[in-house]
């Protein structure tokens, strides 16, 4: 809007005397310098390259349903995997969407008795924005937040997961931290670590699920 405001004034006074185009420079300098940063963040995002991103790590914890009368089911340690996609929206923020792949082996307990259960799989697509956090000269630390959705197989045979719906919501949060001044070359890697939670909701009477579910999990990402 500024741009344009500037065009229509600038073709207005292009006959009129030095003094008027002296004026017209000045109100427009003042007009640009207020809305600076808008324009810049808009031009940022523009220009920003799309980045693609691809993490290896573990995950643990997960309790997923405890009570009188039933088995205690839990996740153990296991493995993510995930990629993505993602650009620059500001000097200091981002955003990006992501695909991951959890695998944790499922415990059973009851009555002092322990007991494997599977493996229960989970599948998330999220969208991230990681934001860029104070810290130490040597280091580059990003805070980042995200909501999405998941899909929970391979369990199907054990309550809660035998009612459960097809798709559940989950958020997280975590935090990245990486070399100051990797982000210069072609290749960044960063080390993550994050606590997210899934919301199950399972129907009938065999076994309540146990609402939000959280685990914490770790690993190593790399961005090009």
């Amino acid at each position: 809007m500024v741009l344009r405001f500037t065009q229509r004034m600038s073709i207005s006074v292009r006959t009129s005397s030095q003094a008027g185009r002296r004026a017209l420079a000045s109100a427009a300098s003042l007009a640009f310098a207020i809305g600076a940063v808008p324009v810049r963040a808009q031009e940022f995002a523009a220009f920003a390259p799309w980045r693609f991103t691809a993490e290896a790590g573990a995950a643990a914890g997960g309790v997923w349903l405890e009570g009188a009368r039933v088995p205690r089911v839990s996740t153990g340690l296991g493995f993510t995997f995930a990629a993505g996609a993602g650009r620059a929206i500001s000097q200091a923020a981002g955003g990006v969407a992501v695909l991951r792949v959890s695998v944790q082996p499922l415990d059973l307990e009851e009555n002092g008795e322990a007991w494997k259960g599977g493996t229960l799989t989970q599948y998330d697509m999220l969208a991230l924005l990681a934001v860029r956090a104070p810290s130490a000269q040597s280091l580059r630390t990003t805070v980042e937040g995200g909501i999405g959705a998941a899909v929970l197989t391979g369990a199907s045979h054990i309550v809660p997961f035998r009612n459960t719906k097809g798709v559940a919501p989950i958020g997280e949060i975590g935090i990245a931290v990486m070399r100051a001044g990797a982000s210069s070359g072609p290749r960044d890697v960063a080390l993550v670590a994050r606590y997210g939670v899934v919301r199950l909701s399972a129907d009938g009477e065999e076994g309540g699920a146990t609402g939000w579910v959280g685990r914490v999990s770790a690993g190593v990402r790399v961005t090009r």
